[in-house]
């Protein structure tokens, strides 16, 4: 949802766009957002009054939204539903006089899904294979979660790349292919390619992700207006044109097409 949010507003405003925090914890996904004019800054006083702003996927404290809406900038919250999931559940036990040290590992159920399902799926398969190759940055806690897993598993070797020009050529036998939840598909693609595994592809899925998350609001409001206005010069109602269907793009097809 965050990328393809940050790439709309790419495409939308003049740049520099600014975007508080690193969009994802990816290297490759931030670079190309910056080569695309994407200013990423760790404190919203950096972001000049009136230019567009948006807030990272990982939630943003409440004085940060304040202090982003409170300069003028049109502003795009676009936190992940799971961490308002969180942050929701903070407010309520707050609200119940919970607070620290009343503080608990989190279940399975409170972890975001593509993290649980990439572990499940590797777990299936990492003792069988000579080594593992994880596909994501080093700033990334559920990349660094997978490398882990892999050795507690049984791995033989475990390496982390950020791209296929990191893979060393000593590789031998049944390699394993998994990736962090930010890594583009593309990446994952260049790692097999890169592989030419001979005796094909064998994809492992622990569960099927048929999770959608909808644009943050902002921005389906200002879809809503663009649409309205361009009814109105065209002269046409909305009805007579194809509508934007963003269920069916992926972040990684938005990426690939920076």
């Amino acid at each position: 949802m965050a990328i393809k949010a940050l790439a709309w507003m790419v495409r939308t405003f003049e740049p520099p766009v600014y975007c508080y925090h690193e969009i994802v914890h990816n290297k490759i996904v931030v670079d190309r957002f910056t080569n695309r004019g994407v200013i990423f800054v760790n404190d919203i006083s950096e972001v000049p009054r009136g230019k567009p702003i948006m807030l990272s996927a990982h939630g943003s404290a409440p004085q940060v939204f304040e202090s982003a809406r409170s300069r003028g900038s049109y502003m795009v919250d676009s936190v992940c539903p799971l961490v308002t999931k969180v942050h929701h559940e903070v407010r309520t036990r707050v609200g119940k006089g919970q607070k620290f040290p009343a503080v608990w590992t989190p279940g399975r159920s409170d972890l975001c899904f593509a993290t649980t399902n990439r572990q499940a799926s590797l777990t299936k398969i990492a003792a069988e294979v000579d080594a593992m190759v994880v596909i994501g940055s080093a700033n990334s806690s559920n990349t660094r979660a997978l490398e882990r897993l892999a050795s507690d598993v049984g791995c033989k070797r475990v390496l982390r790349v950020n791209t296929a020009a990191e893979l060393p050529s000593d590789l031998h036998g049944t390699i394993g292919v998994t990736a962090g939840a930010s890594a583009p598909e593309e990446l994952v693609a260049a790692v097999i390619d890169h592989l030419a595994p001979i005796a094909g592809v064998q994809e492992v899925r622990a569960v099927n992700e048929d999770e959608y998350f909808p644009p943050p609001r902002h921005i389906r409001e200002l879809q809503s207006a663009i649409d309205v206005a361009i009814s109105t010069m065209c002269g046409a109602p909305a009805s007579d044109r194809a509508r934007y269907d963003d269920h069916s793009l992926s972040a990684s097809t938005v990426l690939s097409a920076l």
